[in-house]
């Protein structure tokens, strides 16, 4: 398939922009779902609102099943209070890049984190997003998730900021993280570079 960019009203205006410059927000309440299992050279989600906030148990925001480069930008995105939720959250399944930058993605309780990238040759930039509520704001699971980089995120009010779950070589960053209630930044494995 080809590159696909879904434009909601704010595309291309960072949720850091100066205040009440983002249009009237494009609303998707529920969840969305890129993919099942298809693939695509390039997938973008950029300007949206996405609510998930009234969500069943184990509903992700924004869940990605497909393969391929999946840009997903300029969003603000509502968690549940629901276990085993997840604001954006891959299958899985080798998405080779993940950009994931300029959001504002707002956390319920009882969800497994704002951001949660698995393995299977996943890369990724998480730049830019501004994440807060009572959950881990970015997870990064599975053995063969290395090399991530994560950079310029501003943290607020998580349990954990940011946690590295066997991966290594992740390069963290120019990250704001504070208020949290346990770490700032957790480490399951050695070869990462924090400065």
């Amino acid at each position: 398939k080809g590159n696909l960019i879904l434009k909601g009203a704010n595309y291309g205006i960072s949720i850091g922009a100066t205040p009440n410059t983002r249009n009237p927000e494009t609303v998707v309440s529920g969840r969305f779902i890129v993919g099942t299992g298809a693939s695509l050279n390039g997938f973008t989600l950029d300007g949206f609102m996405v609510d998930c906030s009234s969500c069943s148990s184990g509903q992700r925001s924004i869940y990605v099943t497909a393969t391929g480069t999946i840009s997903i930008r300029n969003n603000i995105v509502k968690t549940g209070n629901t276990t085993n939720g997840a604001g954006i959250m891959n299958a899985n399944v080798g998405t080779p890049f993940f950009d994931i930058s300029n959001n504002q993605i707002v956390l319920g309780t009882g969800i497994t984190a704002g951001i949660a990238l698995g393995g299977g040759g996943t890369t990724s930039l998480i730049n830019g997003n501004k994440i807060e509520g009572p959950r881990p704001a970015i997870l990064l699971y599975g053995s063969l998730l290395n090399g991530q980089q994560i950079s310029n995120n501003h943290i607020t009010n998580c349990s954990t900021g940011i946690i590295c779950g066997n991966s290594t070589g992740n390069i963290i960053e120019r990250n704001i993280i504070e208020n949290n209630t346990s770490y700032g930044v957790y480490l399951a494995s050695s070869n990462n570079t924090i400065r």
